[in-house]
């Protein structure tokens, strides 16, 4: 049978939160949190799913993790008894579905550093959702806790909470509310967003809840992270589409630098809209609701965030080298504090750049400073005619190669794209942009017309032979002492770009006891 995958153009649109065709959610509280808020969510699927999930990179990852592995690895076996769904005419569609059909959270404790003990307390949440709701295996129940590093689980308040959670469930938006307040734990509020995708007559829903404030790190050690629509795409679709958006989103996000034991990203499509659509209107989807997503847990982070850090490295031969830089970084402590102080010192910006050792191997022909090419009183007059003459043939120094521009909001985001959005460009593209971007003539003139405000320049370039006038040094403290700071690292010696995302080092603080939040 032919794919029916819409190929028309897609329009994406926020709105404010509504239901998701084939889903039953519920939050309430088990009393797994002596503050008696709500700390047990669950969400199901009326209907066969695709299921795509990512988990963190820790070495001593939480027993929900390894389960949620494992279900997650047997949902497309030959044993999984996946029922077909006639009102789908997608045979790529029907073949991506899987067993997965619900999940259930807990809050206030995360599972970990308990042993086999643990890994049979994950299980068994799973068995006694699976009873609940009718589900034939445990297998098809995705588990996830989150709060507290070294207690058990408290098992019969679990299960009790369980059973009393499949009588609250419902579709409505308060039900997803109350869902999106049960999975928090150092959050201040609940973190949601709602897409709308239409193309043509048929339109479906994306709704992503995120919980996050502290150990944010980007290496898919992010935070709990649900995205919940009734889309169709076909399973190699979804998983590409939903990998290469959490490598662009919250993989590049850092507010903490530590990597958390218990996080994931989990993505459900149940094709119940009829709206099946390609690998790339999918992605485009994920970045908008994803960057949203992450961008609300910068702004909220442990503590008081004053600043974030909005940053581009362009003009590298790898994302791998873009990276590199970038952990080195949000890594620094001096740009931490620089930032948060909005101290526009922009030499730590330089020292960060230069101890993650990746410019030498992406700038292929680079040299070092030759002294010998000085010129002295005495020998001044024939360096300019000899030496600098063959240096022009050579290859720039790594100083001459790096530029930084910082930005206002709206040209970082003409130039770069949004938060969270695909701003991949081709080789000649970027070429182009960088070039613009780095062009003087723009510069030249905003800066000679003395009836202009500081406001009026929008961008002030830094280089290693061109340091900012008085007048930029103005205008950069001023956009350091902005909520949102924007900046381009520039080594215009490749064609790739990638976009990063942190905040300063705020205020968070940590209490010394025998367990740790998570």
């Amino acid at each position: 049978m032919a794919c029916d995958v819409i190929t028309k153009k897609a329009v994406f649109r926020f709105i404010k939160l509504r239901t998701v065709a084939g889903y039953l959610w519920g939050g309430i509280s088990a009393g797994l949190k002596n503050s008696g808020a709500k700390d047990l969510a669950l969400v199901i699927s009326e209907h066969n799913t695709s299921t795509e999930g990512m988990f963190t990179q820790h070495e001593l990852p939480g027993a929900p993790i390894i389960i949620a592995q494992d279900h997650l690895a047997r949902q497309f076996s030959p044993h999984s008894a996946v029922t077909r769904d006639k009102t789908i005419k997608d045979n790529s569609v029907i073949r991506g579905t899987s067993s997965i059909r619900a999940l259930i959270i807990n809050s206030g404790n995360a599972n970990v550093f308990n042993g086999r003990q643990g890994l049979l307390d994950a299980y068994t949440m799973c068995q006694i959702t699976a009873a609940e709701l009718g589900l034939a295996k445990a297998e098809w129940v995705i588990p996830a806790s989150t709060g507290l590093i070294g207690k058990r689980l408290p098992m019969h308040r679990i299960g009790r909470g369980i059973k009393r959670l499949r009588k609250t469930l419902g579709s409505s938006t308060e039900h997803i509310k109350d869902f999106a307040e049960a999975i928090m734990t150092t959050d201040r509020h609940p973190k949601y967003v709602c897409l709308e995708v239409k193309i043509g007559t048929k339109s479906a829903t994306m709704v992503g809840i995120i919980k996050g404030a502290g150990m944010i790190e980007p290496n898919m050690a992010t935070m709990l992270c649900y995205v919940i629509s009734d889309l169709g795409a076909s399973r190699q679709a979804h998983k590409a589409a939903f990998r290469s958006a959490i490598a662009q989103t919250l993989n590049t996000l850092s507010i903490d630098g530590d990597m958390s034991t218990s996080d994931m990203a989990i993505s459900m499509l149940n094709h119940k809209s009829g709206l099946i659509v390609s690998q790339s209107v999918l992605k485009t989807a994920y970045l908008r609701v994803l960057g949203a997503l992450g961008e609300q847990v910068l702004l909220a982070g442990e503590g008081k965030v004053r600043r974030v850090l909005y940053f581009t490295v362009a003009g590298v031969h790898s994302n791998r080298v873009a990276d590199k830089i970038a952990k080195s970084m949000t890594r620094s402590l001096l740009v931490k504090t620089a930032l948060a102080g909005g101290d526009a010192n922009w030499g730590r910006i330089i020292m960060a750049i230069g101890k993650s050792g990746s410019i030498t191997k992406n700038v292929k022909n680079h040299r070092k400073f030759d002294t010998t090419s000085i010129p002295t009183q005495k020998s001044a007059k024939s360096i300019k005619t000899t030496k600098i003459a063959t240096n022009q043939e050579i290859t720039a120094s790594l100083e001459e190669c790096l530029v930084m521009s910082f930005y206002d909001r709206s040209d970082y985001e003409r130039f770069y794209g949004k938060y969270g959005h695909d701003t991949t460009f081709t080789a000649n593209e970027l070429a182009t942009r960088i070039q613009s971007d780095l062009s003087n003539d723009r510069l030249e003139e905003m800066g000679t017309s003395k009836h202009r405000s500081i406001e009026r320049l929008r961008a002030v370039h830094i280089r290693a032979d061109k340091h900012p006038t008085l007048r930029e040094t103005k205008r950069l403290k001023q956009l350091f002492a902005r909520k949102r700071v924007y900046l381009v690292i520039n080594l215009n010696n490749g064609q790739h770009h990638k976009s990063f995302a942190m905040t300063d080092l705020n205020e968070a603080y940590v209490k010394f006891n025998s367990t740790y939040s998570t």
